[in-house]
C-alpha cells in the first residue's frame, strides 16, 4: 500500500508537469516553423565558413559576421530547448501510462489479498465458532455478503507539502 501511495504521488507530479509543459509546447508550436530550424543551421554554417576562409575581410565586417553568428546561435538554442521540451512531454506521457498500469496492477493485488484475508478470517471464525455480530445474528441467519475492496482515487496531500517541518 505504501508503494501505491508513492506511485500516486509520482503520478500526480507527472500529471502536473505534463500539463505545464504541454501548455508551453502548444503555445510555442504555433510560432515555430521546422523549416526555420534547418535554415538557421545552414546560415550559421555559411557564416562560420565565410569567416574562417576569407582573408580580405575588414574588421567591421568580421565583427558584423560574429554578431550575426551569435544571434543565430541564440535562436538555435531556443529551438533546441523547444525540441527537448517536446521530446520530454512525450516521455512524460509514457511515464503516466506506465504509472497508471502499475497502480492498477497493485490495486488488483491488494483487492485479491483483501479477499483472501476475508476468507481466512471467516475460516478462523468458523473454527472458533465466533459470529461476526453475536448479538445481532440468530443462528439460522446467513452471513452478510462479503465486502469488496474498492480502491479510492482520492488525491492524497502530504503534510510536508503544506508546511515546513523542523526536525530537532
Amino acid at each position: 500500500m505504501l508503494e501505491v501511495k508513492g506511485l500516486r504521488r509520482r503520478l500526480n507530479y507527472k500529471l502536473a508537469e505534463g500539463e505545464a509543459i504541454s501548455k508551453f509546447v502548444n503555445d510555442e508550436n504555433n510560432q515555430i516553423d521546422p523549416k526555420k530550424f534547418a535554415y538557421l543551421k545552414k546560415l550559421k554554417n555559411r557564416l562560420e565558413f565565410k569567416l574562417s576562409t576569407e582573408a580580405r575581410i575588414s574588421l567591421y565586417e568580421e565583427k558584423d559576421i560574429i554578431r550575426k553568428i551569435n544571434v543565430i546561435s541564440t535562436q538555435l538554442n531556443d529551438l533546441y530547448k523547444f525540441q527537448r521540451l517536446k521530446r520530454k512531454s512525450g516521455y512524460i506521457v509514457k511515464d503516466i501510462e506506465e504509472l497508471k498500469t502499475k497502480i492498477n496492477e497493485d490495486n488488483n493485488k491488494i483487492a485479491d489479498l483483501n479477499n483472501s484475508l476475508d476468507d481466512l478470517y471467516d475460516q478462523v471464525r468458523r473454527i472458533l465458532k465466533i459470529n461476526r455480530r453475536n448479538a445481532e445474528r440468530r443462528p439460522g441467519e446467513s452471513q452478510a455478503p462479503k465486502r469488496k475492496f474498492i480502491p479510492q482515487a482520492t488525491q492524497e496531500i502530504n503534510l510536508e507539502d503544506i508546511a515546513v517541518i523542523k526536525k530537532k
